[in-house]
């Protein structure tokens, strides 16, 4: 299996609408109540969720999918969102193992163990062949 393989396989594959059910806080037994965080106004009229409706949302937009890179599958639920709306992806890199990269860096800590030892390896074996020839 190819990197991209493994790391396709590591990334939560999450379904917007099962998503979207367990955490939007405006989705109530199937309904949208329209309220908008920390206030008693309403941003639309209540009735049904308007991405059951494949049209964009703006409480999901800056809430609910923040709330997606916190439990791993930001990407497979904004690719989701895309199809319906056409934004935008934030810049995150994330590391060939799927973990999103602190600023500055190139791989995640446990990848940049695995390369150094994998480089060392390789370089270990050049410079024993190097004394093979030699003696």
């Amino acid at each position: 299996m190819n990197r991209e393989g493994l790391v396709q396989q590591r990334r939560k594959q999450v379904g917007l609408m099962s998503f979207v059910r367990s955490e939007c806080a405006n989705l109530v037994n199937g309904h949208c109540i329209g309220m908008r965080l920390f206030s008693t106004k309403q941003f639309r009229k209540e009735g049904k969720c308007f991405l059951q409706d494949s049209k964009p949302c703006t409480y999901f937009e800056q809430y609910v999918l923040q709330n997606s890179k916190d439990r791993g599958c930001y990407h497979s639920v904004f690719n989701q969102y895309r199809k319906i709306k056409e934004i935008k992806m934030d810049l995150v890199r994330i590391c060939r193992c799927g973990v999103e990269l602190r600023p500055r860096h190139r791989f995640c800590d446990k990848c940049k163990k695995e390369n150094r030892k994998k480089t060392k390896r390789e370089n270990q074996r050049k410079f024993r062949r190097k004394e093979l020839v030699c003696a």
